[in-house]
């Protein structure tokens, strides 16, 4: 399997590495206000008595980053649902968070509901009656007049619609991927991405291996001088050669043994030369295609 070209990849690396901390804090910042304002505002629903509008804009914004503090206070105690590392990933990044601010925003809301229960602000509640009097007042006034679908401003806002979903729908081709627009931005096709994962599988880096295992590519690599010059001492563990070449599905015509962080790992050769296998005592591993990484 050649090499996929990752040079757009490597090109603008550097560039993102630098500023990946800004962006991701930007990000941050930005999905908390949202948060905040989204979540505050569900809060302040459960407040009975009447607020002025200043007043309801800041117990939602005080509210919501409650609802935020307390949610990623939780967030530590939701036990977690998966011991595969990318599931605990999103886990901890996304999923316990979330669900931490919605818990805090069912108990805010419930317990601002109870405080509130039969507080009434009688002079606000008065001059809300009063405006919405006047509401009515010159709605009567406008129906009496009858309905005037001529109306310029009526006119003018069917128009802003209208030319604004055909602008758009013109334009519309299909919902973002932003996987695929950030491959092509960085100058990968979908063909690239499959190469590139093939690539990473041939070395044995795809994917989760199995437990007590590591990548045979890292195997390798630890004993590399050795490895090249056939210096590995040999095993002569028959139980460990049939179960490397079972789970390949290759014969091993040699099968030495290395050490790598003071564990005892097997190395089996296909009869080929062109795949490396590994195992421990009672676990295969997985298998490196050499002419992927020596081409």
């Amino acid at each position: 399997m050649a090499i996929p070209d990752i040079s757009g990849l490597l090109s603008i690396a550097p560039a993102m590495m630098r500023d990946l901390p800004q962006i991701l804090n930007g990000m941050q910042i930005v999905f908390y206000i949202v948060l905040i304002l989204g979540f505050g505002s569900i809060i302040v629903k459960g407040y009975r008595g009447y607020a002025h509008f200043a007043i309801r804009m800041l117990m939602r914004l005080g509210f919501g980053f409650v609802a935020l503090v307390c949610g990623i206070g939780i967030s530590g105690i939701i036990p977690a649902f998966s011991d595969n590392t990318f599931y605990m990933m999103i886990q901890s990044m996304i999923i316990n968070p979330s669900l931490g601010i919605i818990i805090s925003t069912i108990v805010l809301t419930i317990s601002l509901y109870m405080i509130s229960h039969n507080i009434f602000n009688v002079p606000g509640i008065r001059k809300q009656i009063e405006k919405l009097q006047n509401k009515l007042k010159k709605a009567e006034e406008i129906a009496s007049r009858g309905i005037n679908r001529l109306n310029p401003v009526r006119i003018g806002g069917i128009a802003i619609l209208v030319i604004f979903l055909i602008v758009s729908l013109i334009n519309f081709q299909g919902f973002p991927s932003m996987g695929d627009d950030l491959f092509s931005f960085i100058g990968l096709t979908p063909e690239d991405v499959e190469d590139l994962t093939g690539y990473m599988d041939d070395m044995g880096l795809g994917g989760d291996a199995p437990e007590g295992c590591v990548p045979t590519l890292t195997l390798i690599e630890a004993n590399l001088e050795d490895f090249m010059a056939s210096r590995l001492p040999v095993s002569g563990d028959q139980a460990v050669k049939s179960m490397i070449e079972s789970g390949s599905g290759m014969n091993m015509v040699m099968v030495y043994q290395v050490t790598h962080d003071q564990r005892n790992f097997f190395l089996g050769i296909s009869g080929d030369g062109s795949n490396v296998c590994s195992a421990t005592h009672d676990t295969f591993c997985g298998c490196t295609d050499l002419k992927s990484v020596m081409p």
